[in-house]
């Protein structure tokens, strides 16, 4: 059994802007040495603004060529004067180990409720109005030791929104480079 506590401000690696403050904390178990079952709350307290509760649970399996994953996660935004926000997902992921040098990965998300603040994120944005399914699928190349070369490609694919519309879908091709130091 493993286990983390943090007591923070909630403003994520920026200093802090508000006077709220977050609590998280993760319980994990290890039944066998290939099997990890972990359960997750926390609690951001954004005093005048929104409270935010997230709650998840993870489940994976490891062995010498491959690795299969599980999660689900729930958030409530609390905001003041309006109706909360809630968002449910459910993630599962899978890494085949090839060769020596290659492995092939893949991702799904399902987003069951849209998210009004997706088309925000930086990184891949998201239709706001919309339930959606993402879609990761890439292969994991180690041409020298601790360097890996990941191709990949995401994929979104929207549901209809509640005016009867379907979002285009989306097709994102990527290339990650990583480096593991020792």
């Amino acid at each position: 059994v493993k286990y983390h506590f943090l007591l923070g401000n909630g403003s994520g690696n920026k200093s802090e802007t508000n006077k709220g403050k977050k609590i998280l904390g993760a319980i994990s178990y290890y039944p066998t040495k290939q099997l990890v079952l972990e359960g997750y709350a926390d609690w951001n307290d954004n005093k005048g603004n929104t409270d935010w509760y997230t709650l998840q649970g993870f489940a994976a399996y490891k062995t010498e060529n491959a690795t299969i994953g599980l999660q689900y996660a729930y958030q409530v935004r609390q905001i003041e004067d309006k109706d909360d926000s809630k968002l449910s997902l459910a993630s599962a992921f899978v890494k085949l180990k090839t060769s020596q040098k290659l492995a092939v990965v893949a991702r799904v998300d399902r987003m069951f409720d849209p998210n009004s603040k997706a088309a925000k994120q930086v990184y891949i944005p998201f239709d706001p109005t919309a339930k959606s399914f993402f879609f990761v699928v890439g292969l994991d190349f180690i041409p020298i030791e601790n360097v890996h070369l990941m191709p990949n490609v995401e994929v979104i694919i929207y549901d209809k929104n509640d005016e009867g519309v379907t979002p285009h879908s989306d097709a994102i091709p990527r290339i990650s480079f990583y480096y593991k130091f020792k």
